[in-house]
């Protein structure tokens, strides 16, 4: 399971700190590259420092294109579960290790940078100059489980969702107050208030659910 901000806050403790420290003047750092051209399209974001991965690459130096494939691994899991549905983990029954794996988020955190976050479903982000709104661009190729194209409603079905039925993730998106199908393949979320940096890498951790499933 990778460590990702919505993995940490399974514990309740980053939803609860991140407001108190916002309104304390904690604030993280500057994105990089946040200035050369404002509103510009970025293959990855920031927090501390710039990108260590440039523009179309291929993979992680720690990850190994042609390590062996298939055979099976089995790991630990505490209790039961009797459910699969990860928005309303921890309402409703128990929700079954690895449930978070099911589906992609629109970026993927880089493991040997701190921070950092690189698109995955989202191709490209771009974001207000004062961090008012945040618009990703889905990549052409990006496909659910089933084959079928990963879409801007998909996107907007999965924070609806969350914010509609997990109390600990609408609290976690809770300075969300508008999302909208923007272009053909892309989805803009718009916040209650400027200047929280941190609120692009947030949202780009969003896991997508293909709402024809669901629904």
């Amino acid at each position: 399971m990778r460590l990702t901000r919505r993995s940490i806050i399974r514990t309740g403790a980053l939803s609860l700190l991140t407001p108190v420290l916002g309104r304390m003047g904690f604030a993280p750092p500057a994105f990089a590259q946040a200035n050369p051209t404002e509103g510009q399209w970025r293959h990855g974001l920031s927090l501390f420092g710039d990108l260590k991965y440039p523009q179309g690459f291929k993979h992680f130096d720690y990850v190994n294109p042609n390590a062996p494939k298939a055979g099976a691994v089995r790991m630990i899991a505490l209790g039961t579960f009797d459910n699969f549905n990860p928005t309303v983990s921890g309402v409703k029954g128990s929700i079954a290790m690895g449930t978070n794996m099911l589906s992609d988020s629109l970026t993927v955190s880089s493991l040997d940078e701190i921070s950092t976050d690189y698109g995955l479903i989202a191709e490209a982000v771009r974001y207000a100059p004062d961090f008012s709104s945040a618009t990703f661009r889905l990549r052409a190729s990006a496909r659910h489980h089933d084959g079928k194209p990963i879409t801007a409603d998909d996107v907007i079905f999965s924070m609806q969702s969350f914010k509609k039925y997990s109390p600990m993730f609408s609290a976690y998106y809770r300075h969300v107050v508008k999302m909208e199908q923007t272009g053909e393949a892309e989805v803009t979320f718009t916040l209650d208030s400027p200047g929280n940096r941190e609120m692009p890498v947030i949202l780009g951790q969003l896991e997508v659910m293909p709402k024809h499933w669901w629904e």
